[in-house]
């Protein structure tokens, strides 16, 4: 709820497409404030309970990385190269 209020106090004081003047020029500005702001929310929270789902799988990687980390450039036909990576690690 937190963001959403940010992001809708942001697009306040930035103003973009007189937003800002087109909300406060109505004769409830209360009401169209609280519908931007309840879109937001929605959104927002659903992009997260969205995230938190699709995460449910995962596995966690257990204690640091290992290996040295690097990445190797080969060319295609330098066969003798890679037998030698392969066989390094």
């Amino acid at each position: 709820m937190s963001l959403a209020v940010l992001l809708v106090g942001g697009l306040m004081l930035l103003n973009p497409g007189n937003i800002r003047d087109l909300i406060l020029a109505d004769n409830t500005p209360g009401i169209a404030l609280g519908l931007l702001l309840f879109g937001f929310i929605i959104t927002i929270s659903s992009s997260a309970m969205g995230t938190a789902i699709m995460a449910i799988g995962r596995r966690q990687p257990e204690g640091p990385p290992r290996g040295p980390g690097q990445f190797v450039a080969e060319t295609a036909g330098d066969k003798t190269r890679s037998r030698q990576l392969h066989d390094r690690f």
